[in-house]
C-alpha cells in the first residue's frame, strides 16, 4: 500500500520509520519551539535540549532560523508570504527526517497561528510538539 506522504512506490520497499526508531531506542518527534526573536529557543535548544537527549542516549537533529536562512532557504525575505514558504519547507523536512528515526529540534518565530497550525498539519499532528519562548 502506498503511503500518502510518499507518492513513488520505491518507498514501500524501504525500512519502515518504526524499525527504525526500534534500532535507534527513541521516537521521532518534531518539537517546534517558536517566540520572539532573543527569547532563548537557540540557546535552550543548544545547550540545554540537545546535550540533555543525548547524554539519555537520543539522537537530535537541530533546525534553526539562522542557519537555514542562509541555505536553503536563502531565496526567500521576511514579507508574510516568505515567512510562510520558510516554515512550510522546514515542516517538510522535517517529515523527511522523521522518517529516519530522529527527535528534530526546530527553533522558528513562527509569527501567526496560522503558519504554526500548516506546519503541525504538514508534519503531523501526532508527532509536533509546540513550545512557546
Amino acid at each position: 500500500m502506498q503511503d500518502e506522504k510518499n507518492k513513488f512506490p520505491v518507498f514501500e520497499h524501504l525500512t519502515s520509520r518504526e524499525a527504525k526508531e526500534t534500532f535507534l531506542k527513541q521516537k521521532a518527534i518534531a518539537v517546534w519551539m517558536y517566540g520572539l526573536s532573543g527569547s532563548g529557543k537557540t540557546t535552550v535548544k543548544q545547550l540545554n535540549l540537545n546535550e540533555g537527549f543525548f547524554k539519555l542516549g537520543f539522537i537530535c537533529q537541530l533546525l534553526d532560523a539562522d542557519n537555514v536562512r542562509t541555505t536553503i532557504n536563502r531565496d526567500l525575505g521576511f514579507s508574510l508570504q516568505d515567512r510562510e514558504e520558510n516554515i512550510r519547507r522546514i515542516a517538510e523536512l522535517n517529515n523527511y527526517l522523521l522518517t529516519v528515526g530522529m527527535i528534530i529540534l526546530d527553533c522558528f518565530i513562527s509569527p501567526t497561528k496560522a503558519i504554526r497550525e500548516m506546519a503541525k498539519e504538514i508534519v503531523g499532528k501526532e508527532d509536533f510538539v509546540e513550545v512557546f519562548f
